[in-house]
Formats: C-alpha cells, sequence, structure tokens
C-alpha cells in the first residue's frame, strides 16, 4: 500500500484504534470463558472486529481484512447459536488477535502487510465454524450489526441490540423526506425500540463526543511550555521575595494563578487509567497458567487509578516480570492446593489507589510464600553475599535478595524462569521513576509486592538546600522530616559506631551521611550550623547532613547531559528562579552508593559482634536497652547475645502450649521478657512487630522478646548489690534494671520445647 497520497495520518490513526479494539478484545473473550452466555461482551466483540474490516476495506488491506471477517463469523456463530465459547473457540480467537497484532506491526514498519501466509489460519477459523452448528436462540437478541461510523445515535442503538438496522435507515429516510422529528421520536413513536434505550444511547454518544485524542508529541510540547511558565513564575516570585519590583504584585498573583490552573489542566490530560496496562494481563494469567498446568484467577481493583502517562509506560515491564514471576514460582498446582487445604484454584490480585500524593499497587497472591532458607542459601551459592554476610541479614532483608542481579531459585531454564533476569529488571524500572516496592511474604500464605510510584516525573515539589557553594534538590516524596543539628563544636548526638557514622534520633540509631564528604567538599567550619533531612530509601531511614534549607518549590525536572548521565547520584537538573541550575539528588543512587540502605537494626548486629566484651563484669561493660509494652525499659548484657532480630508478632506459633516461631529451618522458643520479668506488659501486641535477643542456652537457641530495641550503650554509672553484682544503670538519666538473660532462661526451663521437637542448636 502506497502511502504518498496523504494517508499517513489515516493509517496512524487505524493502527492506534486497532491496537486499542485487540487489547479490549482479548480482555472480554478471558472473561467469556467464564460466562459463555454474555450477549454484551459477543456484541461487544463483534463490534470491535466489524470496525476491524470495514477500515481494512476503505484502506485496501485484504490479508488484514480476511483475518478479522473469518473471526467475525465465528463470533457471530456463536452469538447467534447455542454453541457456547470452548476454550479450543478462545485458544483460536486469542491466536487470531496475535496475528492481526503482527500484520499491524508490518503495517507500521514497511506499510504493507508483510509477507506471512494467513491461508492455514483461516482454515483453522473456518474449521470452527464449521464445528459449531448454527441454531438460533430463542431468548437472543437480533443480530447486531456494528456501526459503519462512530458515535452516531443510530449505530449505538444496533450495537446495544436496540434496534434493527433496517428500522434506523427507514427512519433516517423519513427524516430526509421532511419529518422534524428526532432520530429517536421515530423509533420510539414506531414502537422499534423503548425509550430508556435512546436515553442510554445519548449519554454513551455524548460521552463519545466529549473525548478526543491529541497526538503524544503535542502533550509533551504543551508540557514543556507548562514547565517554562513555572520557571517564569519562580523568577517572578524570588524577584519580589527579594524586595524588588514591588509594581509586579497583582501580575505575579495572576501570573501564579493561571500558571497553577494551567498546570493542573495539563497535568490531567497526561493522567491515564492504570487499567490500560491491566487490560494486557488476563489473557497473560490465562496463557502462562496453562503453560504451567495451573489454574489461576485474577482479580483487579482500581483500575481506574489514574497516572500520568510516563509512568504507566514505565510499569509494562515490572507488572509482566510479576504476573509471571507469581504463576510460575508462587501459586501452587491444583494437586498441591488441596492437599494443603486450599482451594484448587489461585487467585491472583491487583490493586492500586491513591496513597498520601503517591500511587500504591498491590500485587498479591494466595500461593506458597517464598522460601527465606532457600533464598539464603542460593544468594551464597551464586554469590550474591557470603555466608557470613547473609548470617547478619533479616529475614526481611534476605527476600529482598530476590532483587540481586543474577538470582534465581530456579533448578532449570525455561521461558518463564531461570535464567536469572527479572526480578532485578523490576526494581531497576520502578526506581528509575522514583517508586519504591516491598515484599511481605509468609510460608504458605502468599506474596504481596507493594509497588508505590508518583503521579508524575515532570514537575515535583522538591526541598532547595544548600552545601557549600552549591545548591541541589531534594523531592519531597522522600523527606520525611528535618531537623536541626547543633554546630560543629557543641555537644551533639553525632557519633561513629564501627567507623560508619550515625545519629540517635526519637531511639533510633539512624545512619547518616555528609552531602560535603560525598560531594568532596571541605568540612563544615568550626561553629556553622547544619541540618539533617531524613529521608527514606526503600522503606529505610537515613539523614543527609546539608548546611542550609532555602525554601521549597515545585521544581521541573530536566534531563542530564552525557556527562553526568551515568552518575547514580543525581537524577535530573532544574532552574531555579534565580536562574541558577540545581541538580536534582537521587535518594536511591544516594544511598544505595553510601551503603546505608541497610536498616539501623542490621547495623546494629554489626555493633553486637564488633563490640562484644569478655562474660564477666568489668569496667568495659556493654549493654542493650529493649522496651517493653507499656514503656518500660530493661537491659540485657551485650556478651550473652548471639544475635538481634525483628519479627512479626503475627509468626508465633503454639507447639506444645509454648510461643515459639519457625526460624531458620528449624522452631525458636520465645520467652516474653515483660511477664517474665514482672518489670513490664507483654510485646506479643497483635499487629505489631517485636525486638528478640537470641541466646544460646544448653546449646540450644532462645529468644528473649521485648517490644523494640532501643540503643547499644557502652559504660554506663551502674547500681550495684551488697554482693557486687550489678542491679541497675543508669542510661539517659533514666535508672534502667540490667536483667540476668541466663537465669529468665533456667526460670522457664520448664516451659522450653524439648530438644526432640526441633529446636535450633
Amino acid at each position: 500500500m502506497d502511502e504518498s497520497d496523504g494517508m499517513e495520518e489515516i493509517v496512524a490513526e487505524f493502527l492506534v484504534e486497532s491496537r486499542e479494539g485487540l487489547d479490549r478484545i482479548e480482555g472480554h473473550l478471558v472473561t467469556l470463558e467464564d460466562a459463555p452466555h454474555d450477549l454484551h461482551i459477543i456484541s461487544e466483540i463483534f463490534r470491535v472486529l466489524h470496525t476491524l474490516k470495514g477500515t481494512c476495506s476503505y484502506l485496501g488491506l485484504p490479508k488484514l481484512e480476511s483475518v478479522a471477517h473469518r473471526a467475525e463469523t465465528v463470533l457471530s456463530t456463536i452469538r447467534d447459536s447455542d454453541h457456547e465459547m470452548t476454550t479450543e473457540m478462545a485458544d483460536v480467537l486469542l491466536a487470531t488477535m496475535d496475528t492481526i497484532r503482527l500484520i499491524l506491526e508490518s503495517l507500521e514498519r514497511s506499510g504493507t502487510e508483510g509477507e506471512s501466509d494467513v491461508g492455514a489460519f483461516i482454515e483453522e477459523l473456518e474449521r470452527v465454524t464449521l464445528a459449531t452448528k448454527p441454531q438460533r436462540r430463542s431468548t437472543d437478541l437480533p443480530p447486531i450489526a456494528a456501526p459503519e461510523a462512530r458515535g452516531r445515535l443510530g449505530d449505538l442503538l444496533v450495537s446495544a441490540g436496540a434496534a434493527e438496522r433496517s428500522d434506523i435507515e427507514r427512519a433516517l429516510a423519513k427524516q430526509k423526506a421532511g419529518d422534524g422529528r428526532t432520530l429517536g421520536d421515530i423509533l420510539v413513536d414506531e414502537g422499534k425500540t423503548r425509550q430508556e434505550s435512546v436515553n442510554e444511547a445519548i449519554g454513551k454518544q455524548r460521552s463519545e463526543e466529549s473525548s478526543i485524542r491529541v497526538d503524544v508529541s503535542l502533550l509533551d510540547s504543551l508540557m514543556n511550555m507548562v514547565g517554562e511558565l513555572v520557571l517564569c513564575r519562580n523568577q517572578i516570585q524570588r524577584q519580589l521575595s527579594d524586595g524588588n519590583a514591588s509594581n509586579l504584585q497583582a501580575p505575579a498573583q495572576r501570573l501564579n494563578s493561571i500558571t497553577t490552573e494551567l498546570q493542573n489542566a495539563v497535568m490531567k490530560t497526561r493522567l491515564q487509567p492504570i487499567g490500560r496496562v491491566w487490560n494486557k494481563l488476563p489473557r497473560l494469567v490465562r496463557d502462562l497458567s496453562r503453560q504451567c498446568g495451573k489454574n489461576v484467577r485474577i482479580e483487579m481493583h482500581g483500575a481506574e487509578t489514574e497516572v500520568d502517562r510516563t509512568i504507566l509506560e514505565a510499569l509494562k515491564d515490572p507488572l509482566t516480570h510479576m504476573v509471571r514471576n507469581t504463576i510460575g514460582h508462587g501459586i501452587e498446582t491444583g494437586p498441591e492446593r488441596m492437599a494443603l487445604g486450599k482451594e484448587p484454584e489461585g487467585l491472583l490480585r491487583l490493586t492500586a489507589s491513591h496513597q498520601g500524593g503517591k500511587v500504591q499497587i498491590d500485587v498479591s497472591d494466595d500461593g506458597a510464600g517464598m522460601d527465606v532458607d532457600k533464598i539464603r542459601t542460593t544468594a551464597v551459592e551464586r554469590g550474591i553475599v557470603t555466608k557470613d554476610e547473609v548470617d547478619e541479614l533479616t529475614d526481611n532483608e534476605v527476600v529482598h535478595l530476590i532483587f540481586a542481579p543474577g538470582f534465581s531459585t530456579a533448578s532449570s531454564v525455561n521461558n518463564l524462569s531461570g535464567r536469572g533476569v527479572g526480578m532485578d529488571v523490576v526494581r531497576i524500572n520502578i526506581e528509575r521513576i522514583g517508586g519504591e516496592v516491598d515484599i511481605t511474604t509468609g510460608r504458605g500464605q502468599g506474596t504481596t509486592f507493594t509497588i508505590r510510584i508518583p503521579l508524575t516525573l515532570a514537575i515535583i515539589p522538591a526541598l532547595i538546600v544548600c552545601c557549600g557553594p552549591n545548591r541541589y534538590a531534594i523531592p519531597q516524596v522522600s523527606l520525611l522530616e528535618l531537623v536541626h543539628l547543633e554546630p560543629v563544636s557543641a555537644e551533639n548526638p553525632t557519633e561513629e559506631v564501627c567507623g560508619a557514622p550515625v545519629y540517635r534520633h526519637r531511639g533510633h540509631l539512624l545512619p547518616i551521611v555528609d552531602l560535603r564528604l560525598e560531594f568532596g567538599l571541605p568540612p563544615t567550619a568550626e561553629g556553622a550550623a547544619r541540618q539533617l533531612a531524613v529521608l527514606v530509601c526503600d522503606g529505610r531511614e537515613f539523614g543527609l547532613v546539608i548546611d542550609v534549607v532555602e525554601s521549597t518549590e515545585e521544581i521541573v525536572v530536566k534531563p542530564l547531559g552525557r556527562s553526568l548521565k551515568d552518575n547514580q547520584l543525581f537524577s535530573g537538573a532544574t532552574i531555579l528562579g534565580d536562574g541558577s541550575v540545581a541538580l536534582i539528588i537521587d535518594v536511591v543512587g544516594l544511598a544505595v552508593a553510601t551503603n546505608v540502605v541497610r536498616t539501623s537494626l542490621a547495623r546494629s548486629e554489626s555493633r553486637l559482634k564488633a563490640a562484644s566484651v569478655d562474660p564477666e563484669l568489668t569496667e568495659d561493660l556493654t549493654l542493650i536497652v529493649l522496651g517493653l509494652g507499656d514503656g518500660a525499659r530493661i537491659a540485657l548484657r551485650l556478651s550473652g547475645v548471639d544475635r538481634l532480630e525483628e519479627l512479626p508478632v503475627g509468626s508465633i506459633e503454639q507447639s506444645r502450649q509454648r510461643d515459639v516461631v519457625q526460624y531458620r529451618g528449624g522452631v525458636l522458643p520465645i520467652i516474653d521478657l515483660g511477664p517474665a520479668t514482672g518489670l513490664g506488659a507483654s510485646a506479643l501486641v497483635s499487629g505489631q512487630t517485636m525486638s528478640v535477643a537470641v541466646h544460646t542456652y544448653e546449646g540450644r537457641s532462645i529468644g528473649l522478646a521485648a517490644a523494640r530495641f532501643l540503643d547499644i550503650v557502652a559504660n554506663p554509672s551502674v547500681v550495684r548489690a551488697t554482693d557486687g553484682t550489678i542491679e541497675s544503670a543508669i542510661i539517659d538519666g533514666q535508672v534502667t534494671d540490667l536483667i540476668d538473660a541466663f537465669q529468665i532462661m533456667e526460670a522457664s526451663r520448664p516451659m522450653l520445647v524439648p530438644v526432640g521437637a526441633g529446636l535450633i542448636s
């Protein structure tokens, strides 16, 4: 086909509409397998195919027209007979959609329908058609002719099965002959349709007429213009704040108002429902489930949640990877599920919603959950971490190792899994658009991937900070709070632990990064004040030391030049109100580059190992401070602690009426320190986590549980008993009781599970 005659725009429009129609058809076909009698779905598929066929005839695409015509015949036979949609029919029709897509790709690439032979495929469609006996439904609607021109009232009535085409044509002829009544009135007056059907069609017509298709390049151009307008507003506001040009006060206010309105309006034109990405997933789930010999149902909630189209495009691959991994790894086969007391049909649920200025997407299943021990072993075998390193990780951190490049627990390579490519791509792609991904999993209880992404990337609120002579922008989406630090020479809570700087913040040790040091600037001068920006990355908090917080602005994100594109510390640049350029800090990249993405709890474990002391009470006494359920505090000698774990209270199970948790392939008895010492309330509060100090007792591991870990303190002031033993210590101005862990475990001996029950040794 020669496109040199001015048909380029028509063909481009045809390609876009056809692909959108194919997406809808695929979703309808998957639904039709579960609801084979749904005439509305059949009619909708038929309408899209008929429109596609008619346009192919107009554009001179015989191969595509022939395939669409045969598929339409299959649908027409199903619609007009008592035959139900079968799996074989669905397979053939879905394969038809794939064939049409290939022809469309060839048309877009070369302007032709390609060299592929569709003869055999058409024969398969004819075979399915002949296998379906055309027996008229007694309660069926009349055959529905699809609309020739989109949006006309008569076409909508016909496609809805509310009127016959012949009646529409007769009514139009009457109008042409001088009948002043509307088309709807003619049909209703003559009993050819109902008023309710006309009203419904009119509403749909108005809805379609109020929607237009806008070229993406035009939207991008419009977005750039809005960005420049925002910069102009910032410059005027900066002049006003400096006391200049006071006569611009009124115009500046007007400019600010218009800019805000225009910005919001343009943002809305870029927003698209997330269902545009999700509508491809039912087909994917259907095909993968059959390939794996599984039965999986997909549920989607919040498909109307809107996201910027750029982010939406970037979500396609991560969501596809997650669905593939869920089908391939997460959900069991029917017999396996029944043996576990589950329904034979697995469930994959997608949920989207707006949460605090972000969009949250949950991809959850009710499958087997992740095997933490297997992940731990695989990570060591593949060289992702060493044995010593993996032993220092919490279960939650171990689970996140699946995002490491090259990680895979598959025993063999196939087209679903096993090549170590997938979840690392998921994380990279999500973080690239300013999002984050988290995992919640439980053995036998399924897995949930939680994705949090911004609404848009074009214009974002940011904190403008100064460090030395330079200014930087920190996206506010990653900012939790600001903390004022005392001058360098003054006493402040900043200190070093094992060579790493930390800050005591609300009872926790917060890893910190000095922006001056990271960017090679001279250290802060003595007596100078500093600020600490508390940031969050991948659910983990850390502090960024800066000199001054200047302002907050809505900034226009500009891409970096080639020289800085590979620098993971910056995600872009922006032009500030005074015309100067500020680099935008990539919080994720900064956290990774400075190795602060591990939790403070994991850092505390390293401190435990590095700061161990002799078991005897010496002048180098080091204590672990724990909080009990009602705010009470106790302390344990560091020397007796093997590991410090943070575990969900919900992981506690009962074995012989004792509290235990599954831990490292065995069973770990739990002693609740509040009731056991009589000094506080229980830490085992539903829905919370507990801090567990793991000790060794008679060759076995025992967990002493408190509400939370507070601190590690070296050489505190102590209060001794008459026999010289330490009873308590003064920590942060509070008297804190020192507990003898051995006596607690000895007193609880009758409660502990016997060795034969599988205790960890």
